[in-house]
């Protein structure tokens, strides 16, 4: 082994261990002491034999065979002779230096620059500038021009919201004559509560942020408060917190003064942490390996995130390249080792115990309903082999006690909405309590916690949590302390860590946020390695401007707002992107690290996402609250807002470069692969905002749809060019009778499955409206559909209004229009037409009060008119579209829309709507009937025909967001399989969508 890369003349000498000497052999290299003498088992040499596949392998050509190593093992039992005299080579290990490594950059306190000299004084808006052009005229280079105005507000835009500018925006910037309109619009997007979406999801990434973690069990997720701390990492980077005080109140906001309850959820930093399962079965030293695991990624994060040093490679012996110790490691670790994540009310005590009251009687009900069902399965059981007579008395017993389970759930359910707080807001938290693994019992271990007893970690040799070695203070890192590190007394050490970390002798804490800051707006930092500033990270390209804003950073409050300000005012921000302006900048700087121009950036998956919604007109801008599946196509909101899972990342985000949450994120990839483009291409989401945008662009001539499109999409007109090709493929289409501005449609198709929606207290006078087209024969079946149901589905006689076609019963009834009133009143009412199947049809029900009326096709004359009083409650909205609500004789056709009012429509209005919705050449047209429908004020309006299959959730198109469930499943089509969305569905795709200038 000696002549492997173990003699003192090896180059390089392999882990500092030299095996040619006495003195070597025992001093041991970089791990420590390579033998112990008369223990084979605890000597790292026979660990290293044995090639221990999680640990060091030697010699590195092969193992060694199995009688060769016994006979090391013999050697070191009989105590390691060694008859080697004191004339050996002499022992070339280095003990680690941290003096040595501090005179590192990063590692030097930051210093104010004066504004070096330049050439071209005209061109620098401030100060950073003058830093950016010496280095650019130092090589010869010089600025690109300066952008134009609708360059520069849609990257300003994306740049601080995320969103893309209207294109009445873009011009009415452009055409503004007041010389100070860039700064007010800036001045404005920072003051746009959208911006903290923009920046805190930046934030998010740099730790790590999800919801759930990869393999969760009863100790360790998922986290369905998580939401809590997104959200308030959004409203502190809209009130402009400090970065200091951002720092200290996530790391330890429960140790400040000026900070309450309702700041806890920024305890989340470390509370949302990845947690790993813990096999209670497992042995006690294999689950503290599992805790210790976890320990390093709460060192990583913050010593990556938050300082650009990698402190968690010194878990396993001192690092090879920075100046950090093992001890330094272990001293951050026992401050994460004396807290537990768990989870703490946002209220006060005495608010909880105002509402506990109503949580026991709720508790108390639900116990009451626990014993029902439990006595109706023993009747059921009971039933099955009584007498006639029994079974229906026992039937009546269990219909009794449904409707008092029904009751007892109402009562629950106005409970819970009378008692404010009733359910206790919690966020997920860190609390001082040591957690530890002690046995159980013989097979089993047990999770303990330990409040207020923090703990300090052993140096664990070689990263081994079975080889524990010197006990370690819990403290800072030594090499960014001045003087002497001191430990940490206050509990855990969580606040004296943030105070550490933020200090402004720090050298680190605003370099590293600065760069982070520049990185995220121009596409790379000043430090092109934003996570690593030790010495195999990257050197700044501008040393003194990034030292220059990070003391003025320190010195503006720490304010990310000023920080933003001051860089895009900046010359250097507002250049063009077309490229650099010198030939030979291309030769000398190849990846504009100077900064002779902008770089040309791609979006990121949310600001992708959330422009595509944007210019289908379906963007849902609610700010806060629960997460939503990115990847279902009804999902609306910003993409911020989405779920982020460890465990099942949505498909959406990664195929867009979105990183591992299971781990801190210094940046993201950017890709650009056929494969997007397909995903794309083939997205239900996509395809959905296609068919909307070319509705919300259906007006006018082609040359004024095809540039509505445009403007909409890319916030320009379009080319001669772009028209031209336009024109020529959208013709395609039309026919001498078509009308270009009347898209065609494909509204989905019911089978037996329904929608089921919620529209409370609807009250005994409201209409519904439909367009119906039925594909049954109409004598092939006792009732051919229903397509309409008011009434619960828990009435066993079906109580109800229902509207649908009648088959071969009532007598002489076949394709007419039937109401009914379910199997209790059993009343009925039957129209005056024959339905023909495949015709479309639109169909108008009115209930005022008693009275029922049924219309077809607009005609003021009804076809069925009744008296019918309701056999249900007035108050319920429980409705059904395709079908009835106890699932009898459900429709099998086509229903393009479907509107619900809470007041009774004249025979006028009726008249009216059926006009509006019809197109010159008598077709309908959906988009007209929309817009009628909406002016009229529904309760709720859910246009089918947008979509040629029915999804999981039906949208609901009014204010009132009463989306309906399907209970089936199929895939999102089109919907309109025209051109038009065709086109339109090729520029949501394009490369423009994807990138800002």
């Amino acid at each position: 082994m000696a002549t492997n890369a173990h003699a003192a003349d090896s180059t390089p000498l392999q882990g500092g261990l030299q095996l040619d000497s006495k003195e070597a052999l025992h001093l041991g290299g970089d791990s420590g002491a390579s033998i112990v003498p008369g223990k084979p088992e605890e000597s790292l040499l026979i660990e290293t034999l044995h090639y221990d596949p999680l640990g060091y392998q030697m010699p590195p050509k092969g193992k060694l065979p199995a009688e060769v190593i016994a006979d090391f093992e013999k050697w070191i039992e009989m105590g390691a002779p060694d008859p080697r005299t004191e004339d050996a080579p002499q022992v070339v290990r280095k003990d680690f230096d941290i003096d040595s490594r501090r005179d590192f950059w990063s590692f030097q306190p930051p210093h104010a620059y004066p504004a070096p000299e330049v050439k071209e004084n005209d061109w620098p808006h401030g100060k950073l500038d003058y830093f950016v052009l010496a280095k650019l005229e130092a090589e010869g280079l010089t600025p690109a021009p300066a952008a134009d105005r609708r360059t520069l507000i849609r990257r300003a835009y994306f740049d601080l919201v995320g969103l893309p500018p209207t294109y009445a925006e873009i011009e009415q910037f452009a055409a503004d004559p007041d010389p100070h309109a860039y700064e007010k619009l800036i001045d404005k997007l920072l003051d746009s509560p959208h911006y903290g979406e923009r920046w805190a999801r930046h934030w998010l990434d740099v730790v790590r942020y999800a919801e759930d973690n990869v393999n969760m069990g009863p100790h360790n997720g998922p986290y369905p408060n998580a939401y809590r701390y997104r959200d308030w990492v959004v409203a502190a980077i809209n009130q402009d917190v400090p970065y200091d005080q951002f720092l200290r109140r996530q790391l330890a906001t429960d140790f400040l003064d000026q900070t309450g309850r309702d700041d806890l959820p920024a305890l989340g930093l470390i509370g949302l942490s990845p947690q790993n399962h813990k096999e209670l079965m497992l042995a006690q030293i294999s689950l503290e390996g599992v805790y210790a695991d976890e320990w390093e990624d709460r060192v990583d994060v913050v010593s990556r995130g938050l300082l650009g040093l990698t402190v968690a490679c010194a878990r396993c012996h001192d690092h090879k390249y920075d100046p950090i110790a093992a001890k330094d490691y272990y001293a951050l670790a026992g401050v994460f080792a004396s807290v537990r994540q768990t989870t703490q009310p946002l209220i006060s005590d005495e608010e909880i115990a105002e509402s506990q009251p109503a949580r026991d009687e709720v508790a108390a009900l639900d116990a009451e309903i626990t014993a029902i069902k439990t006595t109706i399965k023993e009747w059921k059981t009971d039933q099955t082999n009584a007498a006639p007579t029994k079974k229906l008395a026992i039937e009546n017993q269990i219909k009794e006690q449904t409707a008092l389970i029904a009751e007892k759930a109402a009562q629950i359910k106005q409970i819970k909405a009378s008692t404010p707080g009733f359910v206790i807001p919690v966020a997920d938290v860190v609390t001082e309590e040591q957690v530890r693994i002690e046995p159980l019992n013989e097979t089993h271990q047990q999770i303990v916690f330990h409040p207020n007893q923090p703990r300090d970690l052993p140096l664990f040799i070689r990263g081994n949590i079975s080889t524990p070695g010197e006990t370690v203070r819990r403290r800072f890192v030594e090499v960014l302390t001045p003087g002497e590190p001191q430990p940490f007394e206050n509990g855990s050490g969580r606040l004296e860590l943030a105070d550490a970390i933020v200090a402004r002798e720090n050298p680190l804490t605003a370099r590293v946020l600065v760069n982070r800051i520049w990185m995220w707006h121009f596409g790379e930092g000043l430090v092109d390695t934003p996570s690593n500033f030790g010495a195999t990270g990257s050197a700044p390209s501008h040393p003194q401007l990034l030292d220059d804003l990070a003391v003025r950073f320190m010195d503006q409050r720490w304010s990310l707002k000023r920080l933003h300000r001051e860089i895009m005012l900046s010359a250097t921000y507002r250049q063009a992107s077309e490229g650099p302006t010198s030939p030979i900048a291309t030769e000398i700087d190849p990846e504009n690290r100077l900064l002779s121009h902008f770089n040309r950036q791609r979006l990121d998956a949310e600001s992708y996402h959330d422009s595509v919604l944007a210019a289908g007109g379906g963007l849902d801008l609610t700010m806060g609250g629960l997460s939503g599946d990115i990847d279902e196509p009804q999902f609306r909101r910003r993409a911020i807002y989405a779920k982020i899972s460890r465990k099942s990342l949505s498909q959406y985000l990664q195929m867009y470069d979105f990183p591992d949450p299971t781990i801190h994120a210094e940046g993201r990839v950017e890709t650009m692969t056929a494969l997007q483009q397909l995903f794309m291409m083939n997205s239900p989401f996509a395809k959905r905002q296609a068919v909307r945008l070319a509705q919300q662009t259906s007006a006018g001539d082609l040359d004024a749809r095809i540039a509505s499109i445009h403007q909409t999409l890319f916030g320009r007109n379009p080319t001669a060019e772009e028209v031209a090709v336009a024109k020529q493929y959208l013709r395609r289409e039309q026919t001498p009778t078509d009308n270009p501005s009347t898209p065609s449609y494909s509204p989905p198709r019911f089978a037996g499955a329904r929608v089921r929606a919620d529209v409370p207290n609807l009250g005994a006078a409201y209409s519904v409206d439909f367009w119906i087209r039925n594909e049954l024969p109409v004598t092939d079946r006792p009732i051919t559909g229903y397509f309409f149901s008011r009434g619960e589905s828990a009435s066993i006689s079906a109580d109800g209004d229902h509207l649908g076609i009648a088959g071969t019963s009532p007598a002489n009834s076949a394709g007419k229009l039937l109401f009914f009133t379910g199997n209790r009143d059993k009343r009925h009412f039957v129209g005056r037409t024959t339905l023909t199947p495949d015709q479309w049809y639109h169909v108008t029900l009115v209930r005022d009060g008693d009275q029922v009326r049924g219309y077809l096709n607009g005609d003021p004359e009804p076809e069925f008119v009744g008296s019918a009083p309701a056999s249900f409650d007035a108050k319920i909205g429980e409705l059904y579209l395709g079908g009835r609500s106890d699932r009898f004789a459900n429709f099998h056709g086509q229903i393009a829309a479907m509107a619900i009012f809470d007041r009774a429509f004249t025979a006028a209005e009726i008249v009216q709507l059926h006009q509006d919705s019809k197109a010159g050449d008598d077709t309908t047209n959906y988009v007209d009937y929309s817009t009628s429908i909406l002016d009229l004020t529904p309760a709720a309006y859910w246009p089918l025909y947008e979509t040629s299959s029915l999804a999981a959730t039906i949208r609901d198109a009014t204010a009132h967001q009463r989306h309906g469930q399907y209970e089936g499943k199929s895939p999102v089509g089109y919907g309109q399989n025209n051109l038009w969305v065709l086109y339109c569905h090729a520029l949501l795709c394009s490369n423009e969508m994807l990138f800002v200038d």
